[in-house]
């Protein structure tokens, strides 16, 4: 039954080849591609996803990043009271 046999192999390559599926050798090609996404990754957050082909996962990365910031911006330049008195304004 070689068939079988050769299903198993394919089924275990295709195993490895997955996301985080096999061993990391230095040797493999893969290490320095996937040492590249996450220093990427570190650098600006979203954009070792995006490199690697995740590409919905690192725009969503990228924009909760982009919307703290922009929100540490205001909060930097409008100051903590007037930008909650945006947010809160109370009735009395």
């Amino acid at each position: 039954m070689t068939h079988g046999r050769h299903s198993r192999d394919r089924g275990s390559r295709d195993r490895e080849n997955r996301v985080g599926g096999g061993r990391d050798r230095v040797g493999d090609g893969t290490y320095p591609r996937r040492l590249l996404f996450a220093l990427l990754s570190a650098l600006v957050p979203g954009a070792g996803q995006i490199a690697a082909g995740a590409r919905r996962r690192g725009l969503v990365m990228l924009a909760v990043v982009a919307a703290l910031l922009i929100t540490g911006a205001v909060v930097a330049l409008q100051g903590v009271d007037q930008v909650l008195s945006y947010v809160v304004r109370p009735g009395v």
